[in-house]
């Protein structure tokens, strides 16, 4: 091969990434919101500007079941090189007061989601409506590694939650719950299985739950009430759970 050939590959190289350039730079932002939702069908923005290259949307949410969960002011850098090889990847942020939200986004040819690096710090208040549980405190989501479908198929998870300070409302008072953790992955069936743990808590916690789209959370394991847990939830275990004889408790939900 001679070489003007040789230097003709580098150069038709360049031509086509200057050429993505301009279209990424000079492409509005609402193409990326359009393109968001089509990939991710419950995620909406609104009020966009900018470009496909940098944007921002003031104001975004996710819908999660019934729950809606506001996002904030969303800002994202496209990854021009992804467009190369036909893998769009885009970091994203988003801020609400005492919330805060980061992360990879990529698309595959395939119509799956990948999402990597994803960091999630809020108060529990953010997740209310999706638990239908009253409590507060403060939830850290870290989201390795996961990949679904437009269905919210989960193909692959890998993922850390905690929950600090718990504290749960009885109707007539607030009671202390602790800290706990979580780490989930794919089911194997199109969900997600979690595995729930007790850090600093007086109730000892051993449950497992699984979560498809279609079907919500369902949960079992045991609970375990050691000194200081509050009588109310002690009574409410003996009457939801079953005794196994040892202090412990299992539990199944939904009944």
């Amino acid at each position: 091969m001679s070489v003007s050939r040789l230097l003709k590959i580098p150069i038709a190289l360049l031509l086509v990434v200057y050429f993505v350039y301009l279209v990424v730079s000079n492409t509005p932002a609402a193409w990326a919101a359009w393109g968001v939702h089509q990939a991710v069908p419950n995620l909406w923005l609104s009020s966009v500007n900018g470009t496909l290259w940098e944007g921002r949307a003031r104001a975004a949410q996710v819908d999660i079941g019934p729950a809606e969960i506001p996002l904030g002011e969303v800002r994202w850098s496209l990854n021009p090189w992804s467009l190369l090889i036909l893998r769009p990847c885009v970091k994203f942020a988003s801020e609400l007061p005492r919330q805060s939200i980061s992360g990879t986004l990529c698309q595959r040819l395939g119509g799956d989601t990948v999402l990597r690096d994803v960091n999630v710090d809020a108060p529990f208040s953010v997740i209310q409506e999706l638990t239908q549980f009253d409590a507060s405190g403060v939830i850290s989501l870290q989201v390795l590694d996961a990949r679904f479908d437009a269905n919210a198929t989960i193909k692959r998870m890998d993922a850390r939650f905690s929950w600090q300070n718990a504290r749960a409302f009885t109707g007539e008072s607030w009671i202390q719950l602790g800290d706990f953790a979580a780490t989930a992955k794919e089911n194997g069936e199109g969900g997600v299985l979690a595995e729930a743990f007790d850090i600093n808590s007086p109730y000892k916690i051993a449950l497992t739950g699984q979560w498809w789209a279609a079907q919500g959370w369902k949960i079992e394991g045991t609970v375990n009430p050691q000194s200081g847990a509050a009588p109310v939830v002690v009574e409410g275990l003996k009457v939801l759970g079953e005794d196994q004889g040892d202090g412990a408790y299992r539990i199944q939900w939904p009944l």
